[in-house]
């Protein structure tokens, strides 16, 4: 399938998870993927993690009419149903997770020669189309845009969100002439959070010149890439910024906690990052940026001074040896992990990560990228302190995580330590 054109109106606040349409919180949404058939038919799969003590949830989900409805638990259980009028009423008791899917007309329709995908969703969710479809229109810059078997494959924000395409025949003046006016718009709208986009828009001067030599086919290819070339630029920056942001809340963190010892060197690769970003080599400052994250998260006290000086103070005479001895094997316990579990810093490409899993939640992703700045693995306590999550939360995402064979869970002195798997190579690697 080739992606066409994005145009793109930004939904402010539409990103990371929503309250569900039907106000319903005795189930959490996790993946939400449909897959568009050239009929206008469209596949939905939608998985959900259920209150397990609950005997039943009433699940919204998308579309009117559903079509060979199958709802099964973690075990492929088929579990029972009842449909009418309103949200499904799924029979869950002692069910961790249903996978549901179904297939709907409601989610498409058609006006002259161009199809319309609208939807609500309270999660980011993807979706793919048919080969043969050419996409002209989206609501809203999507999270990322991913080719699989000759399908186009885009993952969208949470929220209202509509995707126009066309079927049949391409390479015309009207189409070449559609796109490269939507490409500019893309170009336009990433330009104004002040990304550089020199390559799209050396593309897309190649597409216009395509286009006055009436080389339509070649017009709309060089466009296409164009608008593939804005979008992971755009996306590139976005995540080397939340990583530099990241790097420099744990530099704090760590000058906060008098772990100074390789400070200097993680300020010098966030100043470098800095640079690169400065220069539009986004990738290059997210690769320095996850280093100097995980140069601060590994830096230690320089020195025992600050340590003893409360223990001294406090004790007397004979008195003090026995406490300082108390004090190091209470260090120890509490901080055993670093001393029962030499953390091995990893540098882990998120982005192929992401690629492969376009479907996961907002708050999965972020949980991913703190991972990755923290050297690959961190503590399920110090995720919970960081972003704020209640304990079950915190626990779902780490099983979603799980499921997905993303991260795996080490017990390390009592506790959970959350360990990403490297992301598996690209062909040809």
């Amino acid at each position: 399938m080739r992606l066409l054109l994005l145009t793109l109106i930004v939904v402010s606040g539409a990103s990371g998870l929503m309250l569900h349409a039907s106000g319903q919180e005795d189930y959490a949404p996790d993946r939400l993927l449909f897959t568009v058939y050239l009929d206008g038919n469209v596949q939905v799969d939608y998985a959900i993690t259920p209150d397990p003590i609950l005997p039943s949830v009433n699940v919204t989900l998308f579309g009117k009419i559903y079509d060979n409805l199958l709802i099964q638990n973690e075990n492929r259980t088929v579990l029972d149903f009842r449909s009418g009028r309103g949200p499904v009423t799924v029979f869950t008791l002692g069910s961790r997770q249903a996978a549901i899917s179904y297939s709907t007309q409601d989610l498409v329709n058609k006006s002259g020669r161009i199809w319309t995908f609208s939807v609500v969703s309270p999660i980011n969710f993807s979706v793919t189309f048919p080969r043969e479809a050419t996409i002209i229109s989206l609501s809203s810059l999507p999270r990322s845009i991913g080719i699989q078997g000759g399908q186009t494959s885009i993952l969208m924000q949470s929220g209202r969100q509509e995707v126009g395409y066309i079927t049949g025949t391409l390479g015309t003046r009207e189409v070449s002439t559609l796109l490269i006016n939507k490409a500019r718009s893309v170009i336009e709208e990433v330009k104004s959070r002040s990304v550089a986009v020199g390559e799209a828009e050396a593309k897309l001067r190649e597409a216009e010149v395509a286009l006055r030599s009436q080389n339509f086919q070649d017009a709309e290819r060089l466009a296409t890439a164009a608008i593939d070339l804005a979008v992971k630029t755009d996306s590139d920056a976005k995540a080397a910024q939340e990583s530099m942001r990241g790097g420099e809340t744990l530099v704090k963190q760590a000058e906060t906690e008098g772990r100074t010892s390789r400070l200097d060197e993680a300020r010098q690769l966030l100043q470098g990052a800095a640079t690169r970003f400065n220069e539009g080599r986004y990738v290059d400052a997210l690769g320095l940026a996850q280093q100097a994250s995980s140069v601060a998260q590994t830096s230690a006290r320089s020195g025992l001074a600050m340590d003893l000086t409360l223990p001294i103070a406090a004790v007397a005479g004979g008195g003090a040896a026995a406490f300082l001895v108390y004090y190091f094997r209470r260090r120890m316990t509490i901080s055993g992990t670093e001393v029962a579990h030499e953390k091995q810093v990893r540098k882990i490409d998120v982005s192929k990560i992401l690629d492969v899993k376009p479907h996961l939640r907002a708050e999965d992703r972020e949980v991913i990228q703190v991972l990755a700045e923290m050297g690959g693995e961190g503590f399920e306590t110090e995720l919970r302190e960081k972003f704020k999550f209640p304990k079950t939360t915190m626990w779902r995402t780490v099983k979603r995580l799980q499921r997905e064979d993303i991260a795996e869970v080490v017990k390390v002195g009592g506790q959970n330590m959350i360990r990403l798997k490297e992301p598996p190579p690209e062909e040809g690697e």
